[in-house]
């Protein structure tokens, strides 16, 4: 068999598993799609290789989690976006506040100022 996985993000205030739609910017899932395409074109730069579906096949994967960094990861199965030899794919995304809703990003760091 081959090995799946699963990323699962919970909001702890009200117990309940976040979704992607959840996250996005309603009407920002498309451009969501674009971004990761390219992200998926640089991946396949990386790894001197074609990619391995075409991009009216590219589906954005509901695997996502806040990464350390503040950017999301989009974990991909495997055979999804590359054989079976290149492993699982994971694509991140930063500058994402055009996409993502504030309330799931990282809070931006004040600049405090002395006198």
């Amino acid at each position: 068999g081959i090995a799946t996985f699963e990323d699962y993000i919970f909001d702890l205030k009200s117990k309940k598993r976040i979704e992607l739609k959840d996250i996005v910017i309603n009407g920002k899932m498309n451009a969501l799609k674009e971004e990761l395409w390219k992200q998926y074109g640089y991946w396949c730069q990386e790894k001197d290789m074609q990619p391995y579906i075409s991009k009216e096949d590219f589906k954005v994967s509901e695997n996502f989690y806040i990464n350390q960094s503040g950017g999301i990861t989009f974990d991909f199965q495997l055979y999804e976006l590359a054989p079976y030899a290149a492993g699982p794919v994971s694509l991140e995304l930063y500058d994402t506040d055009q996409l993502i809703k504030s309330d799931f990003l990282p809070p931006m760091p004040t600049l405090k100022t002395e006198m």
